[in-house]
């Protein structure tokens, strides 16, 4: 891969922006089923064909991603453009992304208003066939990063324990949390393991170089003279004698068990002798053997992004506080509680619909029957969930409905997208420690756990129905009502883990699966 700073290979930004109109552009249109089943298609893009990226740096963009506000998977693409061509390549890959979904959600917004009181039996059918494929391509996600980020035992459980906790409990706090106690428990555990290993280390290396005094001559009876001291053994002699068959190095090697991932930050043990032991009790943040970077035009330094970090926590308390006391504007008490909510949310789009209903149906802006039917077509289209603040920007300021929709949007997305863009020299510049190696494994086995909990939550409410109160346009049923839908999952899965069909072409089997299933059922 091209090495950063390499003035020869570097490219113009024309070029760099051709680049990512290339690989973004099919994506707006065909990034179907949310955030955990769009990763499948990044990974298979950027780091298995393209080589964009390494696995290492894609599951920790994943990872700060889980664990940062805003929607992860447009996080995770927009970061992936940063480091490769900068600032505005990503800016421009963000448009591309979200737009083709954007555009279709203002649409809907200004036709929802006539559109009859329930859907069509075979939208719904689609909607549902949609959602069965969409589970089958989490499920690959899941297994694809499960198998990257799940190394030895503690990774396993901290899996498990994320995926149940999210699985049994729902709330803004959990996941934040969740992602804190994975990194800091892998942290501790590496720690330990490393004091333990040095200990024994210690304790060997005391043992081999320790001065064997041979016992004392036996005197002759007629002789009255002391024995011949004999010379103390040179200890690197006993060293020899201590471990033949080969050096210190190999047998110690030997002795201690053998590390299945370097990334883990685990000390790496050179020799047995005193001095590398002490230089083996460096603090911990001492930097680990130097990667290969790929290229990369993302230069802001650690300064520059703390200062953009801060300077947004500035800008949303300053506008909580000009809402509270100054501007009472429906316009700008909209931006501000979607700012909110991009701010406060964990866990993507599935996680800020029910916060986006208190702040928009709850105080009369938006009818409940318009947004239960916005949420239902959101569904169905390519691109991140959070477009359906642009939907929601509409029907808030009918009266000037594109400045609704541009402010819903910048506000739902700017802080994670901030969030991010300050906190990634700081990865740039840290990953290679072995702290920071050590929490990183923590947050990437969170972070697959979510979407294993991911794969459950979609599985309850993936069935679309019609109901029978015209109040409520339709009804969410598990998957596993119909066998169908089950097998419609299964063969996603197998299609696209073990023979390669696209993610697009599989979400397209999905809607066919479902319109053939209205066509066997209806009466």
């Amino acid at each position: 891969m091209i090495q950063e700073g390499s003035s020869q290979t570097r490219r113009s930004l024309t070029a760099r922006c051709a680049e990512v109109i290339r690989f973004y552009g099919p994506f707006g249109f065909i990034a179907f089923g949310g955030p955990a089943a769009n990763i499948v298609m990044l990974r298979k893009t950027f780091v298995v064909r393209e080589k964009w990226i390494d696995d290492k740096t894609f599951t920790d963009l994943f990872a700060l991603g889980s664990a940062l506000p805003g929607p992860s998977f447009s996080q995770l693409a927009f970061s992936i453009a940063l480091l490769r061509g900068g600032f505005i390549p990503a800016l421009l890959s963000f448009i591309l992304l979200t737009g083709p979904g954007a555009v279709a959600m203002l649409g809907f917004g200004f036709g929802v208003r006539r559109i009859p009181l329930t859907l069509p039996d075979i939208v719904f059918a689609l909607f549902s066939g949609l959602n069965s494929a969409a589970v089958g391509l989490i499920i690959v996600a899941a297994y694809d990063l499960s198998r990257k980020v799940i190394t030895e035992p503690v990774t396993r459980i901290a899996v498990l324990l994320s995926a149940a906790f999210s699985t049994c409990y729902q709330s803004q706090w959990l996941y934040p949390v969740l992602m804190v106690v994975g990194g800091l428990g892998t942290f501790g555990w590496d720690s330990f393991v490393r004091w333990k290993e040095e200990r024994k280390l210690n304790s060997k290396d005391t043992t081999g170089t320790m001065e064997v005094s041979p016992p004392a001559a036996l005197s002759s009876p007629s002789s009255n003279r002391s024995p011949t001291p004999t010379p103390a053994a040179d200890p690197q002699d006993v060293e020899m004698q201590t471990l033949p068959g080969s050096s210190a190095k190999n047998n110690l090697k030997d002795d201690l068990p053998v590390l299945q991932n370097d990334s883990s930050g685990l000390y790496q043990r050179k020799s047995a002798d005193t001095k590398d032991i002490a230089t083996a009790q460096v603090s911990e943040l001492e930097p680990a053997e130097a990667e290969p970077e790929p290229s990369q035009y993302f230069k802001l330094s650690v300064i520059k992004g703390l200062v953009i970090s801060i300077s947004f926590i500035a800008f949303l308390v300053l506008a909580v506080i000009l809402r509270a006391t100054v501007l009472h504007q429906r316009a700008f008490s909209f931006f501000v509680n979607l700012l909110i909510a991009g701010t406060i949310i964990f866990g993507g789009g599935p996680v800020v619909i029910p916060l986006l209903r208190s702040y928009t149906v709850d105080p009369g802006w938006v009818n409940p029957r318009d947004f239960i039917l916005g949420f239902a077509v959101i569904q169905a289209l390519p691109g991140p969930l959070f477009n359906f603040s642009v939907f929601l920007g509409v029907l808030v300021l009918p009266h000037q409905p594109v400045l609704g929709a541009l402010l819903g949007c910048v506000a739902l997305f700017l802080p994670g997208i901030a969030i991010k863009v300050g906190l990634l020299p700081i990865y740039t510049k840290w990953r290679s420690y072995r702290a920071t190696k050590s929490v990183l494994r923590g947050l990437n086995a969170v972070a697959v756990g979510l979407i294993f909990s991911a794969i459950y939550r979609l599985i309850r409410v993936g069935f679309i129905s019609p109901s029978e109160d015209p109040a409520v346009p339709a009804v969410y049923a598990s998957l596993d009502a119909d066998g169908w839908w089950v097998t419609i999952t299964a063969t996603t899965f197998v299609a696209c883990e073990w023979f390669n069909v696209p993610a697009p072409v599989a979400i397209a089997g999905g809607a066919v699966g479902g319109i053939a299933w209205w066509g066997v059922t209806k009466r």
